[in-house]
C-alpha cells in the first residue's frame, strides 16, 4: 500500500514538473529573456573549434553572437580545455542547446547533493530532502 502511494505521489511529481517545464518552454528559448547568463560565450566558442575556426577571436564570436541576442559580445577566457565541455552543446542550436545546458546544471546538483547525503549517511527513503536543500540554496539558484 505505501509503495502504491509513493508511486503515485512520485509520478504526479514527475508529470507536474513535465508540465512545469512545458509552460516554461517558450520563455527559456527567447533570447532576451535571461540576459545576464555566459552561456553564449561557450556556445559560440565551442561552435567555432568545432568549425576548426579560432575560439578566441572576438570577430568571429560577434558573428555567432549577434544573431542570438547578445551585445556586447562576450569572450570565452576559459583554458582551451573548458572546451571539451563547451563543445557537445555548440552542436545543436543555441535555443536548445540552452536548455540542455540548463538540464545538465539541474542533474549534476541533483547528483551531487544524492552523493553528499549517501556519504554523510542520510536515508535513501529521504534523499528528497539533500535535493530540496540543494534547490533552496541560492547560490544554486543564482547559477542555474
Amino acid at each position: 500500500m505505501k509503495k502504491t502511494i509513493r508511486l503515485t505521489l512520485t509520478c504526479l511529481g514527475l508529470a507536474a514538473c513535465l508540465y512545469g517545464l512545458s509552460r516554461l518552454a517558450p520563455v527559456f528559448l527567447t533570447p532576451r529573456v535571461i540576459e545576464i547568463d555566459d552561456f553564449p560565450e561557450y556556445w559560440s566558442a565551442g561552435r567555432l573549434n568545432l568549425q576548426g575556426k579560432n575560439p578566441y577571436a572576438a570577430d568571429l564570436m560577434e558573428a555567432l553572437q549577434r544573431p542570438i541576442g547578445r551585445t556586447p559580445t562576450v569572450m570565452m577566457w576559459n583554458p582551451p580545455v573548458a572546451l571539451a565541455l563547451a563543445m557537445p552543446f555548440s552542436v545543436l542550436p543555441y535555443q536548445i542547446s540552452r536548455i540542455a545546458w540548463l538540464l545538465a546544471q539541474t542533474a549534476a546538483v541533483m547528483v551531487s547533493a544524492t552523493w553528499l547525503w549517501d556519504l554523510y549517511g542520510g536515508q535513501r527513503q529521504a534523499r528528497w530532502l539533500a535535493w530540496a536543500a540543494a534547490f533552496l540554496f541560492a547560490g544554486t539558484l543564482a547559477g542555474l
